[in-house]
């Protein structure tokens, strides 16, 4: 599936999906909505009800890390693991415009996070 409402966001998540067969799908979100999203084919996805629930609960894993920067530095990502994958949500830098942005990724274990990162070019 994939969804190109911003081409460079979209091509973002088609790069780094593409980068590796453990990653599932790539996604972009802004301000608590898809700004794009990549996967696999046969991904299942979630309703849009279901999808937007999921959403806002990223948003709320990711300021309730970034709450413990004063203590631990930078967020760099945050990880939730399931029986299927795991999701690694990253929060991205807010820009010029002040739009809260996350990418998240899902990924299939096995998997080296720290090559992973590499192939993102995130450290």
């Amino acid at each position: 599936m994939s969804s190109k409402n911003n081409n460079d966001d979209y091509d973002i998540c088609k790069s780094i999906t593409e980068s590796d067969e453990h990653i599932l799908g790539t996604g972009i979100l802004e301000n608590m909505a898809v700004a794009a999203i990549y996967s696999k084919p046969n991904l299942p996805l979630p309703k849009e009800e279901k999808f937007q629930l999921m959403i806002i609960q990223a948003e709320i894993f990711i300021s309730m890390a970034k709450s413990n920067t004063d203590f631990f530095g930078r967020l760099r990502y945050v990880t939730t693991s399931f029986e299927s994958s795991d999701i690694v949500f990253f929060p991205l830098p807010s820009g010029a415009d002040n739009k809260l942005r996350t990418l998240v990724v899902q990924i299939l274990r096995p998997y080296d996070i720290t090559k992973l990162l590499n192939k993102m070019h995130i450290v």
